[in-house]
């Protein structure tokens, strides 16, 4: 297929709030204690890592410096100003006094193992507390020094149910979703709180990091994995921002007769979802997802390392097809919104290169596009979604796997698409069907979702979107 370039000049605003559809939606914080894992006796934990020490836990001490050590292949040693010299062998505890990613202090702990070729850590500590009458203990299942990692760290219900931050689980009559503070002081049980969760639990963390944490809450509250940064991959896009900056145009190929081509950035290039506007990373990524041919390659449940560059001036590159890819299981298609949310942005301005919006967005925006997406290996045929308030179904352009709306994508990304003609109202409920024929048989979902006031919480500014290489 013959190189096209693609720009958006507007940026896309975002696609969820803060706002709750009704009072009884509203998470219920619980604060909790530490304690550390020999005191929860009965409890069915799971197996949590050893990580081997190399010299550096990923914790700052209470200074704000990085907590460092020497090793060799039996012990660890380390100078503190306040305890002197300390050895830590097999079956030491490791106390620290740090400073966790929410900007609380506190203490951590990690007990000494042994390993085949030196010596690790393993996370000795927990956060308890008790929700609807049951106690429940919150794990820093990967070792990180934080308990907020959407789809890694666990939460322990009861002793027994265990199920992973962002996932859903059923308490009692009801389904929750639980939002974590980085230092797991505060959990918040909420019904339905779909994009919220992520949204609120970065709030304000306009870092990297804090982007990177908005994505992969999104990503596990319609059931994909997290992704993870690859510092080649953002090297290599970075490359490609440098260059779309000297030729001050968002393109996905590089001219080869240009002094800042370069063989990485042009790989970037042809394989990233690509934005201008947005110089902050949360409402960079959120201005991709907003997007319909943007979001579905950054929601896919195998991508697992990206890149994720936003440069100061409102350059970002995110890619998602350079990297090794995970294996997924797929158990049925990805709904965005998913079922139960309350939060979905109403508005989508329209500007995504290419448009998938016969004749361009209209003056005014349009409905936040709603998409079911299907396994790479499922052939989908007659796909259909209907978008009804009440018993009122809403106008709008559809596109398929078999109809799909822009002839580059020749499978429409595996996704039936709906995009409002005017946009939805807010605080609205709506109800969707999609029906289809997938390998020969047929398929009907439905599910409903409920507007946000507005598509902005005043903590995120602006917004991304930009253009994206297709036709691979």
């Amino acid at each position: 297929m013959a190189d096209r370039t693609f720009f958006a000049s507007t940026v896309c605003l975002l696609a969820a709030s803060l706002a709750y559809s009704a009072d009884e939606n509203k998470p219920v914080a619980v604060s909790t204690k530490l304690v550390t894992l020999d005191t929860l006796k009965g409890w069915t934990l799971p197996e949590l890592p050893v990580t081997k020490f190399e010299g550096q836990l990923p914790l700052k001490d209470a200074g704000g410096s990085a907590v460092k050590g020497r090793f060799d292949k039996e012990q660890i040693y380390t100078v503190n100003a306040m305890t002197g010299a300390r050895v830590y062998k097999t079956g030491d505890r490791w106390e620290i006094s740090c400073s966790f990613p929410d900007n609380t202090s506190g203490r951590y702990i990690f007990m000494i193992e042994k390993m085949s070729d030196g010596v690790g850590v393993k996370p000795y500590l927990a956060m308890q507390g008790t929700f609807e009458g049951k106690d429940f203990v919150l794990l820093d299942a990967n070792g990180n020094g934080r308990f907020d990692d959407s789809g890694a760290d666990v939460l322990v219900w009861d002793k027994t149910t265990a199920f992973k931050v962002g996932d859903k689980v059923v308490i009692g009559k009801d389904e929750y979703d639980a939002k974590v503070s980085a230092s797991g002081n505060s959990v918040s049980f909420g019904k339905g709180m779909g994009f919220a969760t992520a949204l609120s639990a970065v709030k304000g963390d306009n870092s990297i990091d804090g982007g990177l944490a908005l994505w992969n809450g999104i990503r596990a509250s319609i059931g994909a994995p997290p992704v993870k940064r690859d510092p080649k991959l953002e090297e290599w896009g970075n490359k490609h921002i440098a260059f779309m900056k000297a030729v001050n145009n968002l393109q996905h190929p590089e001219d080869k007769g240009n002094p800042n081509y370069s063989d990485e950035g042009n790989r970037a290039g042809m394989g990233s979802c690509l934005g201008r506007g947005s110089r902050e990373p949360q409402s960079a990524i959120m201005g991709q997802l907003t997007c319909f041919l943007h979001r579905i390659p950054l929601i896919q449940p195998e991508l697992e390392f990206t890149s994720f560059c936003v440069d100061p001036a409102g350059w970002s590159a995110f890619d998602h097809s350079n990297g090794p890819r995970r294996k997924f299981d797929w158990k049925g298609p990805i709904a965005y919104p998913p079922d139960g949310a309350n939060d979905f942005g109403p508005y989508w301005a329209g500007n995504e290169g290419p448009c998938p919006i016969p004749g361009g967005p209209p003056e005014g925006g349009v409905g936040q596009p709603v998409t079911l997406t299907f396994s790479p290996r499922d052939k989908v045929k007659d796909g259909k979604l209907t978008l009804t308030e009440g018993s009122t179904e809403v106008d709008g352009w559809l596109s398929a796997p078999d109809k799909p709306a822009v002839a580059m994508f020749g499978n429409n990304c595996q996704t039936i698409c709906f995009i409002a003609k005017q946009p939805l109202k807010p605080k609205t409920a709506y109800t969707v069907k999609a029906t289809a024929n997938v390998d020969g048989q047929p398929f009907e979902k439905t599910w409903r979702f409920t507007t946000s006031e507005s598509n902005m919480p005043p903590w995120i500014r602006g917004g991304g979107g930009g253009g994206r290489k297709g036709g691979k």
